[in-house]
């Protein structure tokens, strides 16, 4: 039989939340808390990412206006950790097809103690599994491709550790305003 979800999605820069309802789907509310799908943040575009929160519902339940409600409160400047403004040099290796693969040394626009932002100008994909190299240190951090922006030739490339790595940059992040 078939059942109506609401999954709540998270921006991975912290900046927007999204509450899709999937209606008649015959996944189970696990199989729904382990699938990735595409939402649209406001502010980076098209992001793919697992739900924070999944529940099943009855289409007119005030538990699904409930989290609605929640996710239009939600300061749209509420971050996971502040974003820097600094320029460190990296080298990004990945993919392009199945058997290209390629490096590009680059300096970061921003950073976070999540990813940071960069100029590319290899075709990345939203969702893409990256590696960055910080020069400086030699760290290695394994990402994603969580915006790609195109501007000039290059790509703007929002990326989102796989983890959060706040020592990578070599910076120690202030705590956020609550």
């Amino acid at each position: 039989m078939a059942k109506t979800y609401a999954a709540r999605f998270q921006c991975p820069y912290g900046d927007a939340d999204k509450v899709l309802i999937l209606r008649d789907r015959n996944e189970t509310l696990e199989q729904i808390q382990l699938s990735a799908r595409h939402f649209d943040c406001p502010t980076h575009g098209v992001q793919l990412e697992l739900p924070v929160e999944a529940k099943e519902i009855d289409v007119l339940s005030t538990e699904t206006k409930s989290m609605r409600l929640d996710t239009a409160n939600a300061h749209k400047d509420q971050r996971r950790s502040k974003r820097i403004p600094l320029q460190i040099h990296v080298v990004v290796y990945g993919r392009v097809g199945k058997s290209a693969s390629f490096h590009e040394e680059t300096s970061t626009q921003i950073v976070t103690s999540h990813g940071g932002s960069l100029a590319l100008t290899a075709p990345v994909k939203l969702g893409q599994s990256l590696l960055v190299v910080n020069l400086a240190t030699r760290q290695e951090e394994e990402c994603r491709v969580a915006s790609v922006k195109p501007l000039d030739g290059v790509n703007k490339v929002g990326l989102a550790f796989r983890r959060s790595a706040p020592s990578f940059w070599g910076l120690n992040f202030p705590p956020l305003k609550q």
